[in-house]
């Protein structure tokens, strides 16, 4: 099983899914720490949610981190949605620092950690994802449109139960 307290493992994680050091930038990660990652880390272990939703992330720093504590929880499924979109392609409005990273299967990558019985991944618009799932999500991370009505909008869309 993959132990976020083994500073190599930490490592590997920063290594694969924050490409440009955007863990000590946006998460405030140091050299042998998840930063941010943490909190949600140990809130999936402790909460033990069935179904998890992660909207957004760069590299897939977040829902590898969530991965990783459903794997210790032994169960539980993440749908990781993620538009795809790119500053230099959509504009900073649309895309908040997205750099269209998610142009190769995102399975490939949480394999390395074998994440992928925790972790499905959906290259999608919110808008285009919502209406094809009924699930319920008993833990919810929103990192996608940074704006009010962005993040409203998606939190309405899928309550926490």
């Amino acid at each position: 099983m993959t132990r976020v307290d083994d500073p190599q493992v930490i490592a590997r994680v920063k290594q694969q899914f924050a490409l440009d050091g955007g863990a000590e930038r946006e998460h405030n990660a140091t050299a042998d720490t998840l930063g941010f990652g943490a909190i949600h880390y140990s809130l999936v272990v402790n909460l033990r949610p069935k179904r998890v939703l992660v909207i957004g992330s760069r590299y897939g720093y977040v829902p590898a981190v969530i991965g990783l504590a459903l794997h210790v929880n032994g169960c539980g499924t993440l749908d990781f949605v993620d538009a795809n979109y790119s500053d230099a392609t959509d504009g900073f409005e649309t895309a908040y620092g997205g750099v269209g990273y998610w142009t190769e299967d995102p399975a490939e990558r949480f394999a390395l950690f074998g994440l992928n019985d925790f972790i499905r991944a959906h290259v999608a618009q919110t808008a285009d994802f919502f209406p094809l799932c009924q699930a319920e999500y008993g833990y919810i991370c929103i990192d996608a449109d940074h704006s009010y009505e962005g993040c409203r909008h998606d939190l309405e869309r899928k309550p926490v139960h």
